[in-house]
């Protein structure tokens, strides 16, 4: 083989990242996906560029009970699309509602063919349909926040409980057992990945003159 193709062929090669990084992801935050090797709903909620494999990869979690997956190559997923196991369904059964109106509460059942929610009501133990509108979900106060340094500083989102009015954007946080900082991104953020409370405290900055 001529030396000189040689060497343009290596050259060809050597940087795979730089030809692929260039080529949008497959899926996007909230798409619903499944491995290819198996059958229950995913959504996915962060995509990356790996420079270690060259390749986009997502983190998902599973819709029925939201455990969280580990990213893996976005080409072991694939669109999921049985309609009859609907998103919708999973978000609202066994979740605890509050009626708008009159401050009631009750737990999701189904989805009835009107599209109403159907809960069986803390007060009385009767069933009852409401429009979605007409419903709020109770979650605990969670805020996102982004890790700049440590172990978890990939550009990745993280959603922890905390108490309203304690953070706002932007402010800087250490955690208490690993001295990470992160920045806070988002508030009020109603996650349900989060099932951790921030413990660490708030930097506090000063210009220096």
């Amino acid at each position: 083989m001529d030396p000189k193709n040689s060497f343009v062929r290596a050259a060809t090669y050597s940087f795979p990242s730089t030809r692929y990084k260039n080529v949008a992801p497959q899926f996007k935050v909230g798409d619903l996906v499944r491995l290819k090797t198996g059958q229950a709903p995913q959504r996915v909620i962060n995509v990356l560029w790996s420079d270690s494999t060259w390749r986009y990869e997502i983190k998902c979690e599973y819709l029925n009970s939201r455990k969280e997956l580990i990213f893996r190559p976005e080409t072991d997923f694939e669109i999921y699309t049985q309609i009859q196991q609907t998103e919708e369904i999973f978000e609202m059964k066994d979740k605890l509602f509050k009626t708008i109106k009159d401050n009631r509460f009750g737990i999701g059942l189904a989805v009835d063919s009107d599209g109403k929610y159907v809960l069986k009501m803390q007060d009385s133990g009767n069933f009852e349909a409401f429009a979605e509108v007409d419903l709020k979900r109770v979650m605990p106060y969670t805020f996102d926040v982004e890790f700049v340094t440590g172990a978890s500083a990939r550009n990745n989102r993280y959603s922890y409980r905390g108490r309203e009015g304690q953070v706002e954007v932007n402010d800087l946080l250490i955690l208490e057992d690993s001295f990470s900082i992160a920045r806070v991104v988002a508030v009020n953020t109603e996650s349900e990945s989060a099932t951790k409370t921030f413990v660490g405290r708030k930097l506090v900055t000063e210009t220096l003159k």
